[in-house]
């Protein structure tokens, strides 16, 4: 069954449809929420509050060729909700001990991003939309999402070579 015709079945109601179409974006869904948030409960609080959200909205979704960024914008939403409640552990904190050190270092830069820049970096570079489809998530003008990427990247670079910098300043 088509994407479309799996949403429009969900919208009558269709309790299958709608759990195919949550079990498809299951491990997207999962993968931004944890480059999001870093914390395991965490991350499953938010799931299951945008599922619960995505079935009791389901009927007013217009469009359902747009279901993928309809369900993104209610995760973001969520993750939102959630960083407003509950304090939060720094991005470095919740790496695993054996994390490679070059992405400990760029962890720890994108953590110093302020948050609209490091949902940009994740849906551009993990989640792999583009920034017309990051702008409709995030109900923002593409021109605003391309220039959160473009400053997003140039802190980046000047957090990394800096850090870089440091660290081989240290070892000398």
């Amino acid at each position: 069954m088509a994407e479309k015709s799996k949403v429009k079945a969900a919208q009558h109601g269709d309790e299958a449809a709608f759990t195919a179409l949550i079990t498809d974006y299951q491990p997207i869904l999962y993968n931004t929420a944890w480059r999001l948030l870093r914390q395991e409960a965490d991350v499953a609080d938010v799931l299951q509050e945008t599922i619960l959200k995505a079935w009791q909205k389901l009927p007013q979704l217009r469009e359902p060729r747009y279901f993928n960024t309809w369900l993104y914008r209610i995760l973001i939403n969520e993750v939102q909700r959630f960083k407003r409640v509950s304090p939060s552990l720094p991005l470095t904190d919740t790496l695993p001990a054996t994390a490679p050190e070059d992405q400990q270092v760029l962890v720890e830069a994108i953590s110093h991003l302020p948050t609209e820049m490091q949902e940009v970096l994740v849906f551009y570079y993990y989640v792999g939309l583009k920034t017309g489809e990051i702008a409709q998530v995030l109900d923002q003008p593409a021109a605003t999402v391309r220039t959160h990427l473009r400053r997003a990247r140039a802190q980046l670079k000047e957090l990394l070579t800096t850090k870089e910098g440091v660290s081989r300043h240290d070892q000398a």
